[in-house]
Order: structure tokens, then sequence, then C-alpha cells
């Protein structure tokens, strides 16, 4: 189900990305076709800009270096011819490399067709660097920013504009002053949008529509996660994650059409300039913080520490200084990102080598980012004319990694409910053991009343006992005292010296009972036959029965067959359980009875 999931997404993003690219090249080729400007002039009259626009007005226009000049001025000074769009740091001037700092008037003439007269037309204008007027038959139409001929006097801005105008005729004007004292851009390095009102409003919204619903989607994707990290502190890959979307998503924002600063108009620019590198280096650091803990791709502590080493630095460096000077070494900044693109891109081969989970889809996530930073970089570098893609390579790769972290959170949630459910197994087991037990204890329990029970009756029995040979012994030697038993008749002494002797024999009983019971007796085995055992037993104890006058007789009942029989015993300790069984039946059996 996942994996039908994954393959769902990205066939929606590669579909995406082709119907952009399609309709970019398709766009570019009409315009390359039929509204390339030549010689400071673009010549629309036979055809109707409502018909082919939007247009790009790309191509040769009209260049004064370190002047603004009016339209009459111009008249008299057809200044020089120079592509656009373009910084102007490459063009040349007298056979010198012009300087990017300075100030210049751009200007070309909209050749249109009859029918588009009194028709109401859009400027999009969305790329001059830094500050700029725009005039459209000699009106002011647009300003952004002051321009001016020093650093001092001059105010830079970034605002995309939708200039609208309506033409009295059939050739239009068009002339722009343009200053630059603050950072690497220059001039008109990203292209001007002409067509009819409702033409330029729908791909202004498009464009629009399109950054908004990326912007919220990693803002979105960047919540989600950093609600993750909330829950489960330990794992903050989730939080890198989140910190990396977010950033992307403000530097997204400076994109295209600069949703950033109509959020906030009145912001500095040197300041939304600062905050739009900062966002872009702190995307990156997190990214390969996020990258540390190994979900997918596996990049060397070391190496990682020293890319964010850098990244840092960078960032302190970007802080420091004004955007004249951190803006041109934007050069070093594409360097660095390239270098670690590359390593990551080495490292995810090696992962998807390795058959480390995920490590394909990351790889395949991976290289569509790559393509699309490579093509912001000929993008902005004036190599190629397409579009920023960077932040939809970026929304892909970040989604990928997102699935990523929720599958890792999503086996640890199922690995959870698996021990719940073993939790529980064993706590029913336990409480069923715990109950056999209780119901064991409370059977021993029992059993120990009775044997308690068993032992008072005892030493209640053995008191009886001793207090008859003692009542008997107190009565002789007092009858004696007193004179009504001669003290030298030696039945009497006989007779109290066998009641001593019974005393010491039940005496002897309850130190064996009490040995016994400590497991302090010790037993010494011997194979015996029990038949001459028992006969030889019988033989010791017979002539004391003899003399109280009781009869004792062996008699065996085992069968003829039976010539042995053998038996583990301690014969001294059969011998004691013996010869008390008898005493007890002598005591208790009346004269002229067989004891068998």
């Amino acid at each position: 189900m996942v994996k039908q999931g994954l393959r769902v997404i990205i066939l929606f993003m590669l579909i995406f990305l082709t119907i952009q690219t399609i309709d970019i090249s398709a766009r570019d080729s009409e315009s390359s076709d039929l509204s390339s400007i030549n010689n400071g002039a673009l010549d629309l009259r036979n055809e109707s800009i409502s018909d082919i626009g939007p247009i790009s007005l790309d191509g040769e226009w009209r260049f004064f270096w370190n002047e603004f000049l009016s339209s009459e001025d111009m008249a008299k000074d057809s200044g020089q011819i120079v592509e656009v769009p373009n910084h102007w740091n490459t063009y040349s001037f007298d056979e010198q490399p012009i300087d990017q700092y300075g100030y210049a008037t751009y200007s070309t003439t909209l050749l249109l067709n009859e029918a588009d007269v009194d028709q109401i037309f859009s400027l999009y204008v969305h790329g001059i660097a830094s500050a700029y007027d725009l005039w459209v038959d000699r009106e002011l139409v647009a300003s952004v920013g002051k321009p001016a001929t020093n650093y001092r006097d001059m105010i830079p801005g970034n605002l995309p504009q939708t200039v609208s105008f309506k033409p009295q005729t059939n050739e239009v004007e068009v002339i722009i002053h343009v200053s630059n004292f603050n950072q690497r851009k220059a001039g008109l390095w990203e292209s001007i949008s002409f067509g009819t009102d409702d033409q330029i409003r729908e791909k202004r919204e498009s464009s629009v529509v399109l950054q908004v619903f990326l912007v919220g989607c990693m803002f979105m994707i960047g919540c989600y996660h950093f609600a993750m990290y909330l829950q489960r502190h330990k794992h903050k890959s989730a939080l890198y994650l989140a910190i990396t979307c977010f950033s992307v998503a403000v530097r997204t924002l400076f994109l295209r059409d600069n949703l950033f600063i109509q959020l906030f108009p009145r912001i500095n620019w040197e300041i939304a300039t600062t905050i739009e590198y900062l966002v872009a280096l702190i995307a990156l650091i997190f990214f390969l913080l996020f990258l540390r803990e190994g979900l997918s791709v596996a990049i060397p502590q070391k190496i990682n520490h020293l890319f964010v080493i850098l990244l840092i630095s960078y960032s302190v460096f970007v802080l420091v200084t004004p955007p004249h000077i951190f803006t041109n070494t934007f050069t070093i900044f594409q360097t660095l990102v390239m270098v670690i693109v590359m390593t990551v891109i080495v490292f995810s081969i090696l992962s998807a080598i390795q058959r480390k989970e995920g490590a394909m889809l990351d790889l395949f996530a991976l290289l569509i980012l790559s393509v699309s930073i490579m093509n912001d970089f000929f993008y902005y570098s004036q190599l190629v004319s397409t579009a920023e893609f960077v932040s939809i390579g970026l929304f892909f790769y970040l989604l990928i990694q997102s699935i990523h972290l929720s599958r890792k959170f999503s086996r640890s949630f199922d690995q959870v409910e698996q021990l719940s459910l073993e939790l529980q197994t064993l706590n029913h087991s336990l409480e069923c053991k715990v109950d056999q037990r209780t119901n064991e204890l409370k059977e021993a329990n029992a059993n120990l009343k009775k044997m308690e029970k068993a032992r008072r009756r005892l030493f209640a029995n053995v008191s009886h006992e001793l207090n008859t040979p003692l009542t008997f012994i107190q009565a002789n030697i007092k009858a004696m005292m007193d004179g009504l038993i001669p003290r030298d008749e030696s039945k009497h002494f006989r007779s109290v010296y066998e009641d001593t002797k019974v005393m010491a024999h039940m005496i002897n009983d309850l130190q064996t009972l009490s040995k016994l019971d400590a497991g302090k007796v010790d037993f010494s085995y011997q194979s015996i036959e029990m038949r001459d055992y028992f006969t030889s037993l019988v033989e010791k104890e017979r002539a004391y029965f003899e003399r109280k006058g009781l009869t004792l007789d062996y008699i065996e009942t085992l069968p003829p067959s039976y010539k042995a029989v053998f038996a583990k015993i301690d014969p001294v300790r059969m011998e004691q359980v013996v010869v008390n069984l008898l005493v007890n039946a002598k005591k208790h059996t009346p004269s002229e009875i067989e004891l068998h």
C-alpha cells in the first residue's frame, strides 16, 4: 500500500515537472520565433498581441551607459545595442568591460498592430536590479526604489509589478532608468513580459498560485514534523526536517513574484536580502543535520561536520557584511552547494548499492533536485532561459524525505503496539501464575495450620504422658519421706527408675521430632533385606514384651515365590519407628493380648 502511494506521488511530480518544462519551452520557442526585439524595436504589426501573447521582451535593446536619458535626448544619441535579459557587467563600453556598479538607460520601441491600438496592455516586470523608473510614451508608469547616479542617493528595491497602459498609436516607446550600487545583479537580468491585461493577469496569477502552493505544502510538512518532534523529543530528525521545510518555504517566498516583499512591503531592502541568503543557508545546515541521522543516506560524520562549519561561517559572514559585499560571493556559495549536492549523490549511490531501505527512492529524488539546482544555476547565470525550478525540486525531495521519516515513525509505533500486545499477554500470564502461587500459598497455609493443630495436640498428649510418671514418682518419694513406705524396699526404687526411663524416652522422642522439623536429622540409607531385618527386630524385642505379659509374634504374608525383598532404609531410624509403634501398642494394649 505504501509503495503504491509512493508511485502515485512520483508519477504526479514527474507529470507536473514535465508540464511545467513543456509550457516554458513552448513559450520560449514562441517568443523567440515571433517576439524577438531587433535593433531596439519589436515589430508586431503583422500579428495581434491578443493572439500571440503574452510574450517576453527579449532581444536587442538600446543601451546608454552612465546616462539617464529622456526620449528627446535619445533622439540625438542612438546608444549601443545589447542583449536583454542579461547583467550589464557582461557588456562593454568603449571596448572596456562595464562595471557592475553604475547606472544606465534601456530603451525599446513596440510596433503594434493597428487592431491593438486603444487596447489595454500590461507589462510584467520582476527582474530589474536594483532600482528603476519605467516610462511608457514619456509617462512614468512604475518605480521601484530610487535610481540615482551614486550609492549615497540611490535607494534599492525589489518588487515585481504589473504595469498597465493604453497606447494611442501603434508605436510605443519604453524607457527604463536603472541604477545599481548594492549587489551582484545589475540591469535587466530577467525577462519582461508583455501582453493584454488579461494575459498578464492570468500569467501572474498562475505563478502566484504555484508559489503559494509550494510554500503552503512545505510549511505543512514542516508543521507536521515539528508536531512529531514535540511528541518524541528523543528523535531530532523530525525537528531538523521541520526547520529545513520552514527555511525552504521562506526562501521560496523570495523567488518568482517575491511574495515576501508583498507580505512585508515596508521592510528594508538590505534586511530582506540578508534574510533571503540566511534562510537558504539555514535550510542547508539543518538538511545536513537531518542527513546525519542516517535515515537513508549515511554521510561520514567528519565530512558532515565540515560542511556544517563552512555553512555556519558563511552565515556569520552574511550577517556582518552589507549586501554589496556578500552578494558578490554568490559564486562561492554556488560552489559549496554543488560540492554538498555531489557528496550527497555519491553516498546516496553507495547506500543504493548496499540496498539500504529507501535509498533508491532517495537517490531518484536527489537526482531530480540536482537537475533543478543545475537549471537554476544556468538560469541565474543567463546561460538558459527556462525558469526557476529549485523550489519544485526541493518540494519533491523534502516530500520524499518526509515519507521516509513518517515510515520510520510508523514502524516504531508498530513495534510499540506489538510490544504492548506482548506485554499484555505477559501480564495475563503473570496474573495466572500469581493466582496459582496464591492458591498454593493458601493451601500451604492451611496445611501449616493443620500441622500446628497436630503439634498442639502432640504437646498436650506429651504433657499428659509426662505428667503421669512424674506424678507417680512424686507420690513414691513423698511416701518415703513421710515414712509410709520403707526406704529400703527396692521395688519402689525400681518403679521410680522405670518411670524415669519412660520420661527419658519421651524426651528423646521430642528431640527427634524437633530435629525432623528442622531438617537436621541425618539418614544413612542401606540396601537391607526386609524379612531378615523384621525377624531379627521382633526377636530382639520379644523378651521385653513377654516381661510385660504380652505376646509378640511376627507373621509373614508374602508368598513363597518372594525369596528376598530389599529396600533402601536407614536401619537405625527404622528400628526407632518400629519400637515406638510397639511401645505405644504395649501401653494401650491390655494383658493377655497378642500383637502381630
